[in-house]
């Protein structure tokens, strides 16, 4: 591992990087943006907040990344508008914005996106879930069935998933897939 000074010095060069990605993203790739922060707990102290689109073979494309001292709805309202300057002054309305419960996210994308489609990251439900229904199988069904761009496909993964627990699958019925 290096030192955090040595790694700092690097964020120029990966600004860079994330240039030449973002004209690929634009160019070509699915419209499902990844946005999520993450605590920073090492000397600089604070979160990082990142987007990620996703090309045609479902590998990331980094966009946009910050990082801010705490996260509010402030911090991610300037960041979704920063997003917005770089994929589009648009509505939005080509786009899905999957996220996480974090403080503020989805307020601010409905803000700068408002036609938008956005979507909770499964992790989290399966978080929730995870509590009451404990089993390999229907952790692995869930995962298949949220990733499957297919809905014939999303269909048999989710009888699979009644089959194997039908009180599980009751519990998911009352999260309506469209956030999902």
């Amino acid at each position: 591992m290096g030192k955090h000074k040595e790694g700092f010095s690097l964020l120029a060069r990966y600004t860079e990087m994330i240039k030449a990605c973002k004209k690929g993203f634009l160019a070509g790739c699915r419209k499902f943006i990844r946005v999520d922060g993450t605590h920073i707990k090492v000397v600089y102290k604070g979160m990082l907040l990142t987007t990620m689109g996703t090309d045609a073979q479902n590998h990331c494309v980094p966009l946009v990344y910050a990082i801010v001292n705490v996260e509010n709805m402030d911090n991610w309202s300037y960041f979704s508008n920063y997003l917005r300057g770089i994929i589009g002054d648009g509505s939005g309305s080509e786009y899905t914005f999957i996220a996480d419960k974090c403080k503020g996210v989805i307020a601010a994308l409905r803000d700068v996106f408002p036609a938008a489609t956005r979507r909770i990251c499964i992790v989290h439900y399966k978080r929730s879930y995870k509590k009451l229904y404990t089993s390999p199988i229907l952790n692995m069904l869930l995962s298949r069935a949220a990733n499957e761009y297919c809905e014939v496909n999303f269909h048999k993964f989710m009888e699979s998933f009644k089959k194997e627990s039908p009180a599980a699958y009751v519990w998911f019925q009352n999260e309506p897939t469209e956030h999902w």
